[in-house]
């Protein structure tokens, strides 16, 4: 189970889940030719990361294997674009929100 609500994210740890990041203009045209990574860390002031997840494209794949023997629990997000002309920008933050599972195998 995957859900986005403004800009948290409620996510089963251990699921198969994906969900796409499209980044526009000001004027609302999309933005194409960029790279994404998706990153999760216990607070913004951490160093280590829970998780890091390259963008497919505009996808972001959070799958069984990535996940599977994370802690639950309450987490912060962001995404890192690098643009075609090499300029960064950067997606969120957010909360993301692991929730566990009762049958993990």
């Amino acid at each position: 189970m995957l859900k986005i609500r403004g800009m948290d994210i409620y996510y089963v740890r251990g699921d198969d889940d994906s969900f796409t990041i499209q980044p526009v203009q000001a004027d609302g045209t999309p933005i194409t030719g960029y790279t994404g990574v998706f990153s999760v860390k216990r607070t913004y002031d951490d160093t280590d990361y829970i998780l890091q997840c390259p963008m497919d494209g505009s996808v972001v794949d959070l799958t069984h294997e990535k996940t599977q023997k994370l802690a639950y629990g309450d987490y912060v997000w962001d995404v890192q674009l690098t643009l075609a002309d090499g300029a960064h920008q950067t997606i969120g933050p957010g909360k993301f929100h692991m929730l566990p599972d009762v049958t993990t195998t």
